[in-house]
């Protein structure tokens, strides 16, 4: 996703560029920022949920068997 944001950016900067209406000033680029921050921010949060949910575990297990 942010690699393709930044290939648009970098080739055809004038899709974002397109107002989102009419009768407005904002960019397209602007409400797609902001969804791309928010997406970062949820895949960090599930990553991180699911890391201590499963990955502490096993964690945990290895290192008491290697302990052995």
């Amino acid at each position: 996703m942010f690699f393709s944001f930044v290939l648009i950016v970098a080739f055809k900067p004038s899709i974002l560029a397109t107002p989102v209406s009419s009768a407005g000033v904002t960019t397209i680029a602007i409400p797609l920022g902001v969804a791309m921050i928010v997406f970062f921010w949820v895949a960090t949060g599930i990553y991180v949920r699911r890391a201590s949910r499963d990955f502490d575990g096993l964690s945990d297990q290895i290192v008491q068997e290697a302990n052995q």
